[in-house]
C-alpha cells in the first residue's frame, strides 16, 4: 500500500511537471516576437534564461506555499479518515523535513522546465520570428508534436492511476459482498469482562446474562463468544488425530472458540448436521467430566473425515494423541480473521471452559438492531462490576475488518481524480492556444468555404489523437502493474475488461469535454475579423 501511494505521489507530480512543460513551451512561443527584437537589439541569451528561471522559481514558490497550506488541511482530514489500527498514526502530520523536501521539489521543477522552455526559445533564429511579424501563423509539424506527446503522456499517466483505482474499487465491492458465513443484520455485540470471580462465579455471570438479554424486549436471539469473527485470529491449536504420526508442522491448525448455544442462531451460523450445546453439555463441561463436546466447520468436517459421518468422532490437541473432545453438531464456515481469506478450520467449545479471558456477547433483532445501551443495562443489572469497553453492530465489526482497504482506496481514487482533472486542464490548455495561434488559418479557411463542422472535428481530432494513443499506453502500462498488485486485489484481475472499458470511456469524455471549448471557439472564428487584423 505504501508503496502504491508513493507511485501514486509520483505520477501526480509528472502530470504537473508535464502541464508545467507545455504551459511554457507556449508561453515562450507567444513571447518568440518580443524575444527576438531583444536578441536582434544585443542581449544576451544568458539573460533570457536568468529571468525564464526566475519566474518560473517565483510561480512555483506562490504555488509551493498556497500547496503546503492546503496541506495542513487536508492531512488532517486524511489522519481523520485513516484506519485507528494505522501503525504510528499519532506522529502523522506535516514535519518540517516534508515542508523542505516538497519546496525544494516545487522550486527545482519550476526552475527546470522554465529553462527546457527558455532555452528553446533561445534557440529560435531572430530573423525567422521577426519576418513572421507575431501574426500568429500556423505552427510547424515539431511543436506539434512535442505538445502532442506531452498530452499523450499526461493521458498515459491518469488512465493508469484511474484504472488502478478502478480495480481497488471493484476489489473492495467484491470483499464487502463475499459470503462471510454468517449474518450481519440486526446484530449488536457487547465486549464483556469480568476478572474478579473465579471461573464458577464467570460461567454464572454469562447463564443469567444470556437469560437477561434474551429477555430485552425486541431480542430473537442471542448468545456468547470468546472471539469475535473478524476482530482478531483468536486460539489456534495443532489438532491431533489417533494414530497420527505426523510431525507437528503437517498436522492442520484449527481457530477454537468458546460458544454458547445461542450464538450460533444469533449470528446465522447454519447448523448442518448434530446439534447444538444442551445444559447437560456446559455443566459437564464446566466440571470436566469425559470428553468435551464440540462443534465443528464443514471444512474441518471434510478434510478429517472425508466420505464419513463426522458426529461422534473423536480428536485431540497439540502432541496429545488421545481423544480429547468428541464432534456432536457441524455447523457452516465462516471467514474468521479476513474476508479475503478462506473460511478456517474451527472448533467450538461449550463456553464454560472459557478462561478469564474477555468474552462477546451477541444478540440479534427481531426487527431492529437492538439499542447499545439496553445491553449495557442489561449487564449491569446481573453484574454491577463488569467491564463493557465496547458495544458494536456486527457490520461495524466488519466495516472495520476492511478499513484498511477503504483508506487505500480513498486515496488513490483522490489522485486519480486529480490527475484527471489535471490532464483535462491540459489538454484545454493546450487546445486552446492551439486555437488562437490558429486564428488566422481558421480564417482563411472559413473565407475559402470550410464548414462549421469540419473545424470543429478539426480541433477535436487534434486534441483527441493523443489522448487516444496516451490510453492505450497506460491500459497496457495498469494490466502489467496491476499484477504486483496482488495483495490489494481480491476477486478482480489486473486486466479486468470492465474496469477498462469503463476508464477508457471516463478519460475520453472529460478529455472530449475539455475539447468542446476551443472548438466551439474555433467555430465562432468571423474571417472578416481575423483577416482585417
Amino acid at each position: 500500500g505504501l508503496w502504491l501511494w508513493l507511485a501514486a505521489v509520483g505520477a501526480i507530480l509528472l502530470i504537473v511537471c508535464l502541464n508545467l512543460a507545455n504551459l511554457m513551451l507556449v508561453r515562450m512561443q507567444g513571447r518568440s516576437h518580443e524575444l527576438a527584437i531583444r536578441l536582434a537589439l544585443g542581449i544576451r541569451r544568458g539573460r533570457l534564461l536568468r529571468e525564464a528561471m526566475g519566474e518560473g522559481v517565483a510561480l512555483a514558490l506562490v504555488g509551493g506555499a498556497v500547496g503546503l497550506m492546503l496541506a495542513w488541511w487536508a492531512v488532517r482530514g486524511v489522519v481523520a479518515l485513516a484506519p485507528a489500527a494505522l501503525p504510528r498514526l499519532a506522529e502523522v502530520g506535516v514535519h518540517p523535513l516534508v515542508v523542505g523536501f516538497a519546496l525544494l521539489l516545487a522550486v527545482s521543477s519550476g526552475a527546470a522546465f522554465s529553462l527546457a522552455a527558455a532555452l528553446r526559445a533561445a534557440r529560435t533564429d531572430p530573423q525567422t520570428a521577426l519576418r513572421a511579424g507575431g501574426r500568429g501563423l500556423s505552427e510547424g509539424r515539431e511543436r506539434l508534436r512535442a505538445r502532442s506527446w506531452l498530452i499523450a503522456a499526461q493521458s498515459a499517466l491518469a488512465a493508469l492511476l484511474l484504472i488502478i483505482a478502478g480495480l481497488l474499487a471493484s476489489s473492495y465491492w467484491h470483499l464487502r459482498n463475499v459470503p462471510a458465513g454468517f449474518d450481519p443484520g440486526r446484530v449488536q455485540t457487547a465486549q464483556a469482562e469480568w476478572a474478579a470471580g473465579s471461573r464458577t462465579q464467570r460461567n454464572r455471570f454469562y447463564t443469567a446474562a444470556l437469560e437477561k438479554l434474551a429477555a430485552l424486549p425486541g431480542v430473537g436471539s442471542g448468545g456468547l463468544v470468546s472471539r469475535l469473527p473478524l476482530e482478531a485470529s483468536g486460539d489456534t491449536s495443532v489438532l491431533a488425530m489417533p494414530h497420527d504420526t505426523r510431525p507437528m508442522s503437517e498436522r492442520p491448525l484449527a481457530q477454537r472458540r468458546a460458544a454458547s448455544a445461542g450464538y450460533f442462531a444469533a449470528m446465522g451460523i447454519p447448523l448442518l448436521e448434530g446439534r447444538v450445546f444442551t445444559d447437560a453439555d456446559l455443566a459437564a463441561a464446566g466440571e470436566r467430566k469425559g470428553l468435551t463436546p464440540a462443534i465443528i466447520s464443514a471444512r474441518l468436517a471434510g478434510h478429517l473425515w472425508p466420505g464419513r459421518d463426522p458426529l461422534g468422532q473423536q480428536f485431540g490437541w497439540n502432541d496429545n494423541g488421545n481423544p480429547q473432545d468428541t464432534v456432536i453438531g457441524v455447523v457452516g464456515d465462516i471467514r474468521s480473521r479476513d474476508l479475503s481469506l478462506a473460511p478456517e478450520f474451527t472448533v467450538y467449545q461449550p463456553y464454560t471452559l472459557n478462561g478469564d479471558t474477555p468474552v462477546e456477547f451477541v444478540v440479534r433483532g427481531s426487527t431492529a438492531t437492538p439499542a447499545a445501551e439496553s445491553l449495557r443495562r442489561a449487564l449491569w443489572s446481573v453484574q454491577p462490576a463488569v467491564a463493557i469497553p465496547q458495544v458494536e453492530t456486527l457490520d461495524a465489526v466488519i466495516a472495520a475488518s476492511t478499513a484498511a482497504r477503504r483508506f487505500e482506496l480513498w486515496l488513490v481514487l483522490g489522485f486519480a481524480v486529480c490527475a484527471l482533472l489535471l490532464a483535462a486542464l491540459g489538454i484545454y490548455g493546450i487546445l486552446a492556444y492551439a486555437v488562437e495561434r490558429r486564428s488566422a488559418e481558421i480564417g482563411i479557411r472559413m473565407t475559402l468555404g470550410a464548414q462549421t463542422a469540419g473545424l470543429v472535428a478539426m480541433v477535436m481530432r487534434q486534441g483527441l489523437t493523443p489522448v487516444l494513443a496516451g490510453l492505450a499506453v497506460g491500459v497496457a502500462a495498469a494490466v502489467a502493474i496491476g499484477k504486483l498488485l496482488g495483495s490489494l486485489l481480491f476477486g478482480v484481475k489486473p486486466a479486468d475488461p470492465l474496469v477498462i472499458a469503463g476508464v477508457s470511456l471516463l478519460l475520453l469524455l472529460v478529455s472530449a469535454l475539455a475539447c468542446v471549448l476551443p472548438a466551439r471557439r474555433a467555430a465562432r472564428v468571423s474571417p472578416i475579423t481575423v483577416l482585417r487584423a
